[in-house]
């Protein structure tokens, strides 16, 4: 925020980072992740215009749009996955779910499935947790734009 040592130095660009925020701590304090651009744009706009009239450029990665370019998903099944198997991260624990394990076939294939049934007996039809606990599901997890 002092331009008075940077003008001395002759540096020719500013940069900040902040994670998964915009430019607070430099004077921009309502720029974060998930507040309405019309909060703050203003305020970097002014930013951006001080930056430029010290002669230099500014380089900055908006968390808003990181967040969205490198956006991740991942999607599980529910299989038998043994625990030798290179996968079986990827398979869940389960305790106190609802349901009864049981083998089914299905086009000449037999398979250990969860078979779940309302019950009529009970007001919300025993509801509960189906599958629970995924044993690793820190796949996909960078929640900073800069990971």
């Amino acid at each position: 925020m002092d331009f008075q040592n940077l003008d001395d130095v002759g540096f020719n660009a500013w940069h900040l980072s902040n994670g998964n925020y915009g430019w607070q701590g430099a004077g921009i304090e309502s720029d974060t992740l998930y507040a309405d651009s019309g909060a703050y744009i203003h305020k970097v706009q002014n930013k951006l215009a001080d930056i430029q009239s010290h002669g230099m450029k500014s380089i900055i990665m908006r968390p808003k749009i990181a967040m969205l370019c490198y956006g991740q998903r991942s999607d599980y099944q529910c299989e038998s996955i043994p625990l030798n198997d290179d996968l079986w991260f990827y398979s869940f624990q389960s305790p106190n779910h609802v349901g009864v394990d049981i083998n089914d076939t299905w086009q000449g294939q037999t398979q250990r499935v969860r078979y779940c049934q309302r019950d009529i007996q009970t007001t919300d039809g025993g509801a509960g947790w189906v599958v629970s606990r995924l044993k690793s599901n820190a796949e996909q997890c960078a929640t900073f734009a800069d990971n």
